[in-house]
């Protein structure tokens, strides 16, 4: 009798503990979205403003000329090359994934490629980021992006959130992307807040990218019940793909060439409880 009023006892107090857990966070998403208010007096494009906030994704096309990509890409390849060889030996956070073939290269600093500067400090990305939420954005990690193996499959083909937070990534091309290069794909409307994603919003505040993964099934029935429409998103060297990611998107498996894109993670201002 006793040892069956203990086992109670210790299970009302973890269903507490988790109550408080999930009320916490609840307060911290709510802070979170209360904050997520667009300043389209801050924004340097309306337009582009307007569609993130309504699809939670847009495209700038030619955003950057021929000239600039190409002179990017010659600064960038050989680093790249020994990344994917396994002869980098150099001071740059990377990550190489030889089964999969995806390789990234992080906080490329001006003495490996000057030109992707022009990306990475540029005012127009910043500028349309702060103009997403009251408290403004900043900088949250930047790399180069290659995907170098035809048929690899890394983690990032599942469909998935990236937070139950706000995240903006700025993709830029650097190489053609059709839909034999691995092209991005996002379910439009899918980072506005609806009941839906209580589940994963949980799943990763408690579990991480694991408890944020969407099966195809899942995804279908969103799809159906919300009307989110999928975009795979192709385009040509210079174009700018912007995202919240916090929306259901995937990559996809490279099946012909390679592709090469710089990549910029935006979040926002404020204490990382709700905010960064």
């Amino acid at each position: 009798m006793r040892h069956n009023i203990g086992a109670l006892g210790a299970r009302l107090a973890r269903s507490r503990k988790f109550e408080r857990m999930r009320r916490d966070f609840e307060q911290r998403k709510h802070e979170h979205l209360q904050s997520c208010r667009a300043v389209p007096a801050k924004t340097p494009d309306p337009t582009v403003l307007a569609e993130l906030n309504t699809d939670g994704v847009a495209v700038v096309r030619k955003f950057f000329d021929r000239d600039t990509t190409d002179s990017v890409v010659d600064e960038v390849m050989s680093t790249a090359n020994a990344l994917v060889a396994g002869r980098y030996d150099g001071p740059l956070r990377t990550l190489a994934e030889h089964e999969t073939g995806l390789y990234r290269i992080y906080d490329i600093d001006p003495s490996t490629s000057h030109s992707s500067r022009q990306f990475f400090d540029n005012a127009f990305i910043a500028q349309l980021a702060n103009s997403l939420c009251v408290p403004g954005m900043h900088v949250f990690d930047q790399y180069l992006d290659y995907k170098a193996k035809v048929g690899g499959r890394d983690k990032n083909l599942s469909y998935h959130i990236d937070h139950w937070k706000t995240r903006i990534k700025a993709f830029l091309l650097l190489s053609d992307v059709t839909e034999e290069q691995a092209p991005f794909v996002y379910l439009s409307g899918s980072h506005r807040e609806a009941r839906w994603r209580r589940r994963w919003d949980w799943g990763y505040e408690t579990r991480g990218p694991e408890g944020a993964t969407l099966s195809i099934d899942q995804v279908r029935s969103l799809q159906h019940r919300y009307r989110f429409v999928e975009r795979t998103i192709t385009g040509t060297a210079g174009d700018l793909i912007l995202a919240n990611t916090r929306g259901i998107h995937r990559g996809n498996e490279l099946q012909r060439g390679t592709r090469l894109q710089l990549v910029s993670v935006l979040v926002m201002n404020g204490p990382p409880t709700y905010a960064s």
